[in-house]
């Protein structure tokens, strides 16, 4: 999980990173890949980050066989709990609420939070 200036799409996600659009090929993989959870927030427009007013998926969540199988695992990712945090505290107009640098006046917001949205997901237990 984190912030990598780069959508799902990206070669650097999905070639170096090893992420893949594909549970299933995930789970059946017999080398190492990732399910990257945050295509479908792409392909539905969300965006974590904006600029120029179009949003991107900047953040990736990426998810391994054992977190998709939960077999053998004490945890297991719950594939529908993925989500873009955009409270309205955070939020300015739809976008995320920029705290910019006090040297730059124009663009400073002690209130601020961050330049992208935060993404979060839940785990399971056994």
């Amino acid at each position: 999980m984190g912030d990598f200036n780069d959508e799902p799409i990206n070669r650097s996600i999905m070639k170096h990173a090893l992420t893949i659009n594909s549970r299933n090929h995930v789970l059946r993989a017999r080398k190492p890949k990732f399910y990257n959870l945050m295509w479908p927030m792409m392909a539905n427009g969300l965006g974590t980050h904006y600029y120029s007013g179009v949003g991107s998926i900047l953040d990736q969540m990426m998810v391994s066989k054992g977190l998709l199988r939960g077999r053998n695992t004490k945890l297991s990712v719950k594939l529908d709990s993925i989500k873009i945090e955009n409270s309205s505290e955070m939020a300015h107009r739809g976008k995320p609420r920029r705290f910019g640098r006090p040297s730059k006046k124009s663009t400073y917001n002690k209130n601020g939070f961050s330049d992208h949205f935060p993404i979060s997901v839940m785990l399971e237990s056994d």
